[in-house]
């Protein structure tokens, strides 16, 4: 699907435009590829099935930094909740990117 569409991706848009991010600079992308029935968290299965192409996505696009939302998101990069990783940054061996 599209990422953030709707009330979810107005307000990324707005928190972007605060930081004073264009989005023309950034590449956003969704975790889960397929449709999650009942607008409810990937289970872990979905996450595992897509992580491939994730990782394919951001190896082609070489982002300088990785902005995760959420803790599906997180789980791609690190083991620790998102509670306990909130507002810090994350060195990833990527060879290209940090993730915050």
């Amino acid at each position: 699907g599209i990422p953030f569409i709707g009330a979810a991706g107005r307000r990324l848009n707005e928190l972007l435009a605060l930081a004073n991010i264009d989005t023309n600079d950034c590449y956003i992308t969704n975790l889960v590829k397929c449709h999650v029935p009942g607008n409810k968290p990937p289970r872990k299965s979905f996450i595992t099935a897509c992580k491939p192409w994730v990782l394919q996505e951001i190896a082609l696009v070489k982002p300088e930094t990785i902005i995760t939302l959420g803790s599906e998101a997180l789980s791609l990069f690190c083991d620790r909740g998102i509670t306990q990783m909130h507002g810090t940054q994350i060195k990833v061996d990527l060879n290209y990117a940090e993730v915050v």
